[in-house]
C-alpha cells in the first residue's frame, strides 16, 4: 500500500509540475547565478531532498516563481530560510541564507529577490540550497526549474 501512495503521489507530482511548465504565466526562472554543486536525490549517506548551487556569499536570491511567503527565519539544518507558497499545493525552500529581503506573508513576485547566499545552518560552504515540494513531498527541481 506504501508503495501504491508514493507512486500515486510522483505521478500527481508529475502531472502538477507539468501543467505548471507549460504555460508562460507558470515558468519558473532559475533562483540564483552559480553552478550546481550537488543534485537532487540518493547519496551515500542520506537522500539529497534539493539541489545545491554554489555562488559568492551575498549573490542575490530570486523567487521562482510568485507566490506567498509562508516561512521567514531559521531552521537547524537549513539555516536561514524562506519557504514560498505557489498555490496547488506548491512550495519552494530557499536555505542557508546570509540576509532576508522578504518577511512572511508577503506577496512576492517571479524573479523578486527575496534573501542572499549564505553558509548559516548545515552548510560547509556559500551555496543556495533549493527544493521544490508538491504536496509536502519533495521532487526534483529540475522538472520545472532551469539549472
Amino acid at each position: 500500500m506504501r508503495i501504491f501512495r508514493t507512486a500515486l503521489a510522483a505521478a500527481f507530482a508529475a502531472l502538477v509540475l507539468a501543467s505548471c511548465a507549460s504555460t508562460p504565466k507558470g515558468a519558473f526562472v532559475t533562483p540564483v547565478d552559480g553552478s550546481v554543486s550537488s543534485n537532487y536525490g540518493p547519496r551515500k549517506r542520506n537522500f539529497h531532498t534539493g539541489i545545491d548551487v554554489a555562488a559568492p556569499k551575498g549573490t542575490k536570491v530570486v523567487a521562482a516563481q510568485a507566490g506567498k511567503v509562508v516561512f521567514r527565519g531559521r531552521k537547524k539544518r537549513y539555516g536561514r530560510l524562506v519557504i514560498i507558497d505557489h498555490g496547488g499545493g506548491m512550495q519552494t525552500y530557499y536555505a542557508h541564507l546570509s540576509k532576508f529581503h522578504v518577511r512572511k506573508g508577503k506577496k512576492v513576485k517571479r524573479g523578486q529577490v527575496i534573501g542572499r547566499v549564505g553558509k548559516s545552518g548545515r552548510a560547509s560552504g556559500h551555496h543556495l540550497h533549493f527544493e521544490l515540494r508538491v504536496n509536502g513531498r519533495h521532487t526534483d527541481p529540475r522538472g520545472v526549474v532551469p539549472f
